[in-house]
């Protein structure tokens, strides 16, 4: 069964690499990947089906990220390595660095998070790793909810401004770490990347979010699920809700 859904994977990506530029490109990276089985298995803890072409969706899947990511990985990257921010690995961050190159959410992925959204006026949604604000700005546009976004690398962070201006005092951009932002006021929270690196070694990230955060606020992740996390998955959205994301409450 592995095999086959193997071969399916790889169709697929070959298919893509027949579209538009932009999809052969991304088409021929994935697979690429996909022969020399640069691809994630499905997360434990998260039903999926068992079928072959569920099974062949789900890794391409996995290798279309990647190839996104070194399609859009920023000038000087180097092919096959991860991309470090610098502010990354610098300072506070030095001994701990988080590897989470920028990569655009598309829009199947926002209309997949506005459509496990249901925010009002009393809302406040902290989005992780904004990057231009992408993420905040179908929200805004879609609830009458507050937005703040948190971006660690400041050209982003500017940029993200810049485009969430026009939501006045519903929405400011924080340019800094994820860990040093107070969070408490935050009802839901998003992200797509970053998310990735919850469950990167010797990452305090999600620690940091369970202790933070208050009881009810929702966590939404696009494409990666927090490892070690009891929550709902639906249209690429992993859902969590702090006080009952783990088993164990101790934790």
């Amino acid at each position: 069964m592995q095999r086959a859904s193997n071969q399916i994977g790889l169709r697929i990506a070959q298919l893509l690499a027949q579209e538009s530029p932009e999809q052969s490109q991304e088409g021929q990276l994935a697979a690429d990947a996909y022969t020399s089985s640069q691809f994630e298995l499905p997360p434990a803890g998260f039903r999926r089906s068992t079928s072959v072409v569920s099974s062949g969706f789900f890794a391409v899947g996995s290798a279309l990220r990647a190839a996104r990511s070194r399609a859009h990985a920023p000038p000087g990257s180097v092919e096959g390595q991860p991309v470090v921010d610098p502010l990354l690995s610098s300072g506070n961050n030095s001994n701990n660095t988080l590897l989470c190159p920028y990569m655009q959410i598309q829009e199947g992925g926002l209309r997949a998070m506005v459509g496990e959204c249901n925010f009002t006026s009393r809302d406040v949604v902290f989005d992780l790793g904004c990057g231009t604000g992408k993420i905040l700005n179908r929200l805004l546009e879609s609830f009458p909810c507050k937005g703040v976004g948190v971006e660690m690398n400041s050209s982003l962070g500017r940029t993200a401004e810049q485009h969430l201006h026009k939501y006045g005092l519903r929405a400011r951009v924080v340019i800094a770490d994820v860990r040093n932002v107070d969070m408490r006021e935050a009802t839901a929270v998003t992200s797509f990347f970053l998310s990735h690196s919850f469950n990167a070694e010797g990452s305090s990230l999600k620690e940091y979010l369970s202790k933070t955060l208050q009881p009810g606020c929702l966590v939404l992740n696009y494409t990666y699920p927090v490892l070690g996390w009891q929550g709902s998955y639906s249209n690429g959205v992993y859902r969590y809700e702090i006080g009952q994301h783990l088993s164990d409450p101790g934790k």
